[in-house]
């Protein structure tokens, strides 16, 4: 379950039908509580669908799995570029969203994901936006302290997975490490099942420091225990997907701890991302007792947010 409750009701429906009522009836018991905040809710579904849930949890598996260590966030503030077309997305798009949502128009998802994802990549890097690419650095003090964080594990020879779910962030990262001759390796949707592989494989076997990865494209089946470090550039709606990807190095094969790495900026969606991620988390844990955390389903009152113009 990754979004909302309704998933785990769609899964009964199929397997166990009427285990957990109609869905009208599911939602008024349930889901809208939960989504709600309701932990009492939670609760009697948790207890209702715990004796058909057969799990075992990583750290019941690996016992002598080294730990997982996740280093506090480090904030960033936007510059000037990038602040100007913050603002300019904001002002042409985010606040028409703003103004059909506060009248309670209906306003479709991908409408608000378009807009909200610009928002994420100017927080990256500006050239995402505008397609200008030189020169690099100093224009997004994100992106330079990344370069900053990776040049100091790899002078201390250690291996990083750096995890981006835009294509064209891992783009100007790849350009800045070629530009200081350090070897690298890409996994990313468009690599052939083969050519991964063996990508894999030069990475774990010391043939390259970093390894740049697709957030989406490496959430399953890739083991990438060469690394300790693990850098996220960007936030996931979801924070479990973030953890599946940190488990491509925190897993069974690790032998070091593992530095957990996020560089976010303030003042700006991705901040608002985490305040309403952390609101989110437990969510999962305390029906399935998983690990996976939050949901990606908002409120109108937290759209609204997710909107707010810059201060």
């Amino acid at each position: 379950m990754e979004n909302r409750p309704a998933e785990l009701w769609s899964v009964f429906d199929f397997l166990m039908r009427g285990h957990l009522g109609r869905y009208g009836t599911f939602r008024r018991t349930f889901e809208d509580p939960i989504v709600g905040g309701n932990r009492a809710a939670a609760d009697r579904l948790g207890q209702r669908v715990r004796p058909f849930l057969l799990r075992r949890r990583k750290e019941e598996v690996a016992r002598d799995l080294p730990e997982k260590v996740e280093m506090p966030p480090e904030w960033v503030e936007l510059t000037e570029e990038q602040r100007a077309l913050y603002v300019a997305i904001q002002e042409q798009d985010a606040q028409p969203l703003r103004e059909s949502l506060a009248r309670g128009t209906q306003v479709g998802l991908p409408t608000v994901l378009s807009v909200l994802t610009r928002l994420k990549q100017v927080c990256d890097h500006p050239a995402l936006i505008t397609g200008q690419t030189e020169p690099l650095g100093g224009r997004s003090e994100k992106f330079d302290l990344v370069l900053d964080r990776l040049d100091e594990i790899l002078a201390r020879e250690e291996q990083v997975v750096v995890f981006s779910h835009f294509l064209k962030t891992l783009d100007l990262i790849q350009a800045a490490i070629e530009e200081r001759e350090v070897a690298w390796v890409r996994l990313d949707g468009s690599v052939p099942t083969d050519e991964r592989q063996r990508r894999i494989d030069r990475f774990n076997d010391r043939g390259a420091q970093v390894a740049l990865c697709s957030l989406r494209a490496v959430g399953h089946g890739v083991n990438l225990t060469a690394a300790n470090h693990v850098v996220h550039v960007d936030r996931w709606w979801n924070p479990a997907v973030e953890d599946q990807a940190t488990d491509r190095v925190h897993r069974i094969g690790q032998a070091r701890t593992v530095f957990v790495h996020r560089i976010l900026t303030v003042d700006t969606l991705e901040e608002k991302i985490a305040v309403l991620q952390e609101r989110k988390r437990g969510l999962s844990d305390r029906i399935m007792g998983a690990s996976a955390q939050g949901a990606m389903g908002w409120t109108r009152e937290e759209l609204l947010e997710l909107l707010q113009p810059l201060e």
